[in-house]
């Protein structure tokens, strides 16, 4: 699926601290994180943002998030990121 404007909000949001208790949610960036998280079963996976590339080696690591999934671009990942430099992949959990 295509990221929407409203789901890049609420990603911005949990920048801050009051949003992320509010919601009870959290951010993991980066491959090494979302491996773990999504191998892990521990956590409550809300949404997975990442780019076509990351999507493509991952799907058998992917397959019970699949309505989860939203596809993004370079451009829209850097703008939800909280890292000045933004990895393949997102995680709100």
């Amino acid at each position: 699926m295509e990221l929407s404007q409203s789901k890049s909000k609420y990603i911005k949001s949990l920048h801050r601290g009051r949003y992320r208790q509010k919601y009870q949610n959290f951010i993991a960036e980066g491959t090494k994180i979302a491996d773990e998280v999504l191998q892990s079963g521990d956590v409550s996976i809300e949404l997975i943002v990442a780019l076509p590339e990351w999507i493509e080696k991952n799907t058998t690591l992917l397959g019970p998030f699949v309505n989860k999934l939203y596809e993004a671009n370079e451009k829209s990942l850097r703008e939800i990121s909280l890292l000045s430099t933004p990895n393949q992949v997102l995680i709100v959990a």
